[in-house]
């Protein structure tokens, strides 16, 4: 386990990222609040306009859906509240970014 705690510029965000997707792995973005959630879908939309994200949090009717989709690859970044960091086992999930 190699852990780097860095500001979050833009150029670590996007190489982060691009270094996950090019090894096939997905991403979990995490935020401390469901509020924080648009600015950064919108921030990695722009940074990184390839990249496929969800969005997933509890007050979505369709949560189930959103999840399963990303556990089955639809999607290579998955934004979430810090919820997601409990329980949720998804092999292909080996980069953790947590924004505070």
């Amino acid at each position: 386990v190699k852990v780097e705690v860095s500001s979050d510029t833009n150029d670590i965000i996007f190489n982060s990222i691009m270094r996950e997707v090019h090894r096939k792995g997905q991403v979990f973005a995490i935020v401390p609040f469901i509020k924080n959630m648009n600015s950064l879908l919108h921030r990695l939309s722009t940074i990184l306009p390839n990249i496929k994200i969800i969005d997933a949090h509890g007050r979505h009717d369709d949560l189930e859906d959103r999840i399963d989709a990303f556990a089955a690859g639809e999607a290579d970044v998955l934004i979430a509240t810090t919820v997601i960091e409990n329980g949720i086992d998804m092999p292909n999930v080996n980069t953790i970014l947590v924004f505070n």
